[in-house]
């Protein structure tokens, strides 16, 4: 009997000893290109110290690309670290000493993650107390080991170092947060696109969260007074996202909660926008990771209630199918005739569009041995067969 069609699950590959050279090559080049590039953006947000950003994008990519691809990506990541920070006002010596911390920094995250059973669909509330458990400890090691690079490269004053190891862990930290389960979510989870109704619904969604985004981080609130504390009119597009959008929906959200607020802070806009940059930047960084935590909770709590109620609904199925089964056995006078309602209940009740029917039965023509001897069809109107 075959199932009807449903949503196919599909798991990435990570790279092996058997990728062909050019191929893993090029990947390296790629996830080097992508973790420089968004080092770039982070530094640019960088007023405490040249290499050392409230903002850092570069977590995400890394942890993700470890994720999807396997350990064997890591010299990607160095690269991209050391050319980002080779550009900085700082010797060579300090620019493979962070971009050492920032590979083992990644490199700590997914260990954990692994050692954990962590599922990256992000399906659960536990793999997501999981990612964020992991991603803190990760985080501590790349600021720790940056630092101390930065410090014994006299790149920076050790008095200075708590200062900076609180902004550096703190970019790292809600970079991995925003960035990592975007790129999990849309690089591994089903192929199971929207309905047009689920794109037009997540447009407009988005259209009234970036516009409230807008009035809150930039600037657009009617007053001069642009630092009104409105941050928290952004979580009922969040719930929404969580409840009618699923994880993809949260994670879109995050994004764009994120690069708004971060724009609208470093231009004096916003309820977190101080007279430092520095710390402004700190505070909306811990706003957007309280969010980001906040809602992958939530959807992964709404969509493991879901799964419980599809399995609920499915043993319930099953159930009534046994018991139709059995009353059409209690019904018919013999087999032949309760054969084909059979065949037809419980395909419809597992939603099945084609089932056929065999029995085991002796050949006497071979010597008694057991054949398998086709008894009935059954197909739902209009299914190609």
């Amino acid at each position: 009997m075959r199932p009807a069609p449903g949503n196919l699950q599909y798991s990435s590959k990570s790279l092996t000893h058997t990728t062909p050279p050019l191929v893993h090559f090029l990947t390296l080049a790629i996830i080097a290109l992508v973790y420089f590039a968004a080092a770039e953006l982070g530094l640019s947000l960088a007023f405490i110290h040249a290499n050392v950003s409230p903002v850092w994008p570069p977590t995400g990519v890394a942890i993700a690309a470890l994720l999807l691809l396997g350990y064997r990506v890591w010299p990607g990541i160095l690269l991209g670290a050391f050319a980002a920070n080779v550009l900085t006002p700082v010797s060579l010596g300090t620019t493979l000493g962070i971009a050492v911390g920032n590979t083992l920094e990644a490199l700590t995250t997914i260990y954990l993650l692994r050692s954990l059973g962590f599922d990256h669909s992000l399906s659960r509330a536990r793999d997501v107390a999981r990612f964020v458990f992991a991603l803190l400890l990760g985080a501590m090691v790349g600021a720790t080991v940056g630092n101390i690079s930065l410090c014994v490269g006299q790149a920076a004053s050790w008095t200075n170092f708590g200062s900076l190891w609180l902004t550096w862990w703190l970019g790292d930290l809600v970079g991995g947060l925003v960035l990592a389960p975007l790129l999990l979510i849309w690089g591994t989870s089903a192929k199971h696109w929207w309905t047009a109704q689920r794109w037009m619904e997540a447009l407009v969604v988005l259209a009234l969260f970036w516009l409230t985004e807008m009035f809150i981080f930039g600037g657009w609130f009617p007053s001069p007074v642009k630092t009104y504390p409105l941050a928290h009119l952004v979580f009922p597009f969040l719930i929404w996202a969580a409840f009618r959008l699923g994880h993809r929906g949260v994670t879109v959200g995050i994004l764009l909660l994120s690069a708004v607020a971060i724009w609208g802070t470093r231009h004096g806009f916003g309820p977190f926008a101080r007279g430092n940059p520095n710390e402004s930047l700190l505070l909306v960084q811990i706003f957007i990771g309280s969010a980001s935590v906040m809602s992958m909770f939530l959807v992964s709590v709404v969509e493991e209630r879901r799964l419980a109620a599809k399995t609920l609904r499915a043993s319930e199925r099953r159930l009534g199918g046994n018991l139709a089964v059995t009353r059409i056995l209690a019904e018919s006078p013999a087999l032949s005739d309760a054969t084909p309602r059979i065949l037809q209940t419980i395909c419809e009740t597992l939603d099945w569009e084609v089932g056929g029917l065999w029995i085991p039965d002796r050949d006497s023509g071979a010597g008694d041995s057991m054949v398998l001897r086709y008894l009935e069809f059954w197909h739902v109107p209009g299914a190609e067969v």
